[in-house]
């Protein structure tokens, strides 16, 4: 499956099956579904949530989505293939798509800080990213090997 297949499937999933399948996947928010699977799947947060407000016309929930939008091919494709797939299996694909690093991935909460500052929590979630960046790729650094 390719990056774009496996990011239009997350969005489908996240559009279809909402705040509960943000939970079955461990998840309280849609920011943190979309750093930690695009992290997993080296894609952009946005472009889960993209293929999300593409998806999101055509499955009921509280987002209008694109709807003025045609549905695109290669999403149509996806769409086809799994609008009705139920939410166990379609959550143990999206895991299994992620590999054995998603379950490592710290999930980018939102925190709670006595600062409470953005530019604090801000820090917070991308030195998370970087930790998770840097165990993920450092065999590939000469130095490291």
């Amino acid at each position: 499956m390719t990056l774009r297949e496996k990011s239009i499937l997350i969005g489908l999933y996240l559009s279809k099956y909402d705040t509960a399948g943000l939970s079955a996947l461990g998840f309280s928010t849609f920011k943190e579904a979309y750093n930690t699977l695009g992290l997993a799947i080296g894609a952009k947060a946005t472009s889960l949530k993209n293929y999300r407000d593409e998806l999101d016309p055509y499955f009921p929930n509280s987002r209008k989505g694109w709807h003025k939008r045609e549905l695109r091919d290669h999403c149509k494709q996806i769409y086809d293939r799994h609008k009705d797939t139920d939410l166990d299996f379609l959550r143990h694909l999206i895991c299994k798509l992620c590999g054995d690093d998603f379950r490592q991935i710290t999930p980018f909460h939102e925190p709670h800080t006595a600062e409470g500052s953005e530019s604090f929590a801000k820090r917070i979630m991308t030195g998370r990213a970087a930790e998770n960046y840097f165990t993920k790729n450092y065999r590939k650094v000469p130095a490291f090997s």
